[in-house]
């Protein structure tokens, strides 16, 4: 709806705005134009940006852009890392560098992708170009917020779109005199009345600053310089990742696409100065000296640069990541850090995934808003690890030669897990049951009739699958399709859609008892209010139920299995995509392959189990295939309305 306002300037009313198009703004933008919600997104500058800033993704962040479809874009232009080798001084000879270990840091057990490197910018135009294929709406470049207050209702009032902010632009002259590329915005004002907003707008957040939100950590003495080069040099291992120390500084090499090296090169540190740390005065030049001083004996120069900075190393985190539960901050508008660890960047679109579909759930009337709060108790604890890694990455690095640098891969071990992203595990809340530990009689048999347990008693019964914790993301596996035979990943079949995923693994169907388990769980589900399919579109609720077994998909046909796993259109036909096996018929000629899905999740296929999975891939509930009433409670209580009777 647009109007305008008492004093002329044009208004209009949304579901949210997003402040800020870097990765962390647009993966938020992805999960709302997914929703189909009704938003405005923003950005200060003119336009996307065209190098330099953030350089790398990892295994985690890759199986996102996945879940949008996007891994095969990204991975078109980037350059895989599979390794890091450490260069330290010699032992007889200080003065010049040697290499002194390789590790591998792809660890299939992480992920399914490399980490990869690839400038920010191609990035966001990944995430642009899928944006405008989805029906998503434009970013409007040169905007910026002028004003913004929550307005408070008074009494029982209940006010639809209770956030108030003011837009500007700035005019070409402003723009041509800024420096940043961004410019102070002066004209063209209109009013937008939103339900949400969300802050993405980098470490110097107009949104954070705003709503005076204090940062709270320390900035240090130390400088680094960064440069983004085709490297003329001897030095042998310029295109694979490197950490380098010498007696002269360090130096951090990450490879980039086209040929680029990313160079991150430790410069002298601060002078305390009443006022607070100076930043050194250091150009590309500086920057390109240190560097060569740190590589003897071997050389260094470039004819080509396409960026560079300085920066002085900080970490901080936000005193609150939210504002009444409808102002957000994401990524490094709540947590600022060094390059050092190279996740940065990560960290932050894996806020907004986070916060992205709770945020559709609720606009949808597909959950009541109380869910909110569990952006900041799911991702405030992950920018609190990130921070204390940080403080020891980039201490790691000015510390110079040391035993952790000569004995980097023992050192990087702490690391990786976090890195990757794949480790990261969210506690107990209303999107993730609470664990329970199995009693005796529980842990060795199953029940066949009734519920294992009361609507009241929602809990996770984690020890039926053990390869995966409740509240972490489901691994990816390799699953043949039961309809046609042909492979695919489970983390494809449940795609970043909006829809929660309930995963039924059976076991083995060829035997007369799961087969009477599983027509007993069909019709519980077909009957649900909540569960089936033909009762979603009135609670909002969108959800897939995926059939995995593990026998030999020759041994039944298609039609075998219960109506509640063979979804059927008057239009389509019938849904060949929902039921699959783990039992793969080529297993890439390794007879002792463990990838098995039931084998890798460390699930009993003589009892199998039920899996509920979030939007985001998270696991919120494992039980058993009996426990139906207990999904159900636990989807009924995110429910806006309650579900007639």
């Amino acid at each position: 709806m647009n109007g305008y306002a008492a004093d002329g300037k044009s208004e209009s009313k949304v579901d949210l705005v997003i402040v800020g198009a870097g990765p962390a703004g647009l993966v938020l933008a992805a999960w709302a134009s997914r929703c189909n919600l009704k938003y405005r997104h923003i950005d200060d500058k003119l336009q996307r940006i065209e190098n330099g800033r953030a350089d790398a993704l990892h295994p985690r962040t890759m199986e996102i852009m996945q879940s949008f479809g996007l891994a095969e874009f990204i991975l078109k232009d980037a350059c895989p890392i599979r390794e890091i080798a450490s260069w330290n001084p010699k032992r007889d000879d200080e003065e010049v560098i040697e290499r002194t270990g390789r590790c591998s840091i792809h660890d299939e057990t992480l992920g399914r992708y490399p980490q990869v490197g690839l400038q920010q910018g191609m990035i966001e135009q990944v995430l642009l170009d899928f944006l405008k294929h989805d029906g998503g709406h434009d970013v409007e470049w040169n905007t910026t917020p002028t004003l913004c207050e929550v307005i408070e209702p008074k009494g029982d009032e209940d006010i639809e779109y209770p956030v108030m902010m003011q837009l500007g632009r700035a005019d070409e002259e402003e723009y041509s005199n800024c420096t940043n590329g961004t410019a102070s915005a002066s004209k063209h004002h209109e009013i937008v009345r939103a339900k949400y907003v969300v802050g993405a707008d980098g470490a110097h957040s107009w949104v954070r600053r705003n709503f005076r939100i204090e940062m709270e950590g320390e900035k240090t003495d130390a400088n680094f310089g960064v440069m983004d080069i085709i490297p003329i040099t001897n030095f042998p291992d310029v295109r694979i990742s490197c950490t380098i120390h010498s007696h002269k500084g360090s130096i951090m090499t990450v490879p980039r696409e086209h040929r680029l090296m990313r160079f991150y090169v430790q410069l002298p540190e601060s002078e305390r100065s009443p006022e607070g740390v100076r930043h050194p005065s250091m150009d590309l030049p500086d920057i390109l000296n240190a560097a060569k001083g740190i590589l003897r004996p071997y050389d260094l120069d470039f004819k080509i640069c396409s960026w560079s900075s300085n920066y002085t190393i900080g970490q901080r985190i936000a005193k609150t990541f939210s504002i009444k539960n409808r102002i957000f901050l994401v990524g490094d508008a709540v947590h600022t850090h060094s390059p050092t660890m190279g996740v940065g960047m990560n960290v932050s679109m894996q806020d907004s995934y986070n916060l992205g579909w709770k945020l559709g759930m609720v606009l949808q009337g597909a959950a009541n808003s109380d869910i909110l709060a569990t952006y900041s108790d799911e991702r405030r604890p992950v920018a609190t690890k990130l921070i204390e890694l940080d403080k020891k990455m980039s201490n790691f690095y000015r510390e110079g030669p040391s035993e952790n640098a000569y004995q980097y891969e023992n050192f990087r071990a702490e690391f990786s897990a976090f890195l990757a992203g794949s480790s990261i595990t969210y506690g107990t809340n209303d999107l993730v049951a609470p664990i329970k530990k199995p009693t005796e009689r529980s842990s060795h048999q199953h029940q066949t009739n009734g519920d294992c347990s009361s609507k009241q008693d929602i809990h996770s019964k984690s020890y039926l699958a053990t390869g995966v914790s409740t509240g972490q993301r489901i691994p990816p596996q390799e699953l043949e399709n039961q309809a046609d035979g042909l492979t695919w990943n489970l983390q494809d079949i449940i795609p970043s859609d909006g829809h929660w995923n309930l995963l039924v693994f059976s076991g083995a169907v060829t035997g007369k008892e799961t087969m009477t388990r599983l027509n007993t769980l069909s019709d519980k589900i077909t009957s649900s209010k909540i569960l089936g399919n033909k009762n979603q579109s009135s609670n909002g609720l969108q959800l897939r139920t995926i059939l995995i077994h593990s026998s030999q998909r020759e041994g039944i046909e298609y039609h075998d299995f219960p109506t509640a796993f063979r979804p059927y259109d008057d239009e389509k036909g019938y849904d060949y995509w929902t039921i699959f096996t783990s039992c793969l018929k080529i297993k890439k000629g390794n007879p002792e392959d463990d990838g098995d899905a039931y084998q890798r999740l460390k699930i009993d296929s003589s009892r199998g189990c039920l899996m509920l999975c979030r939007p985001d891939q998270h696991v919120a509930m494992i039980c058993d295939l009996e426990d139906v009433a207990m999904v159900e409670s636990f989807l009924e209580r995110l429910v806006r309305k309650t579900i007639d009777a």
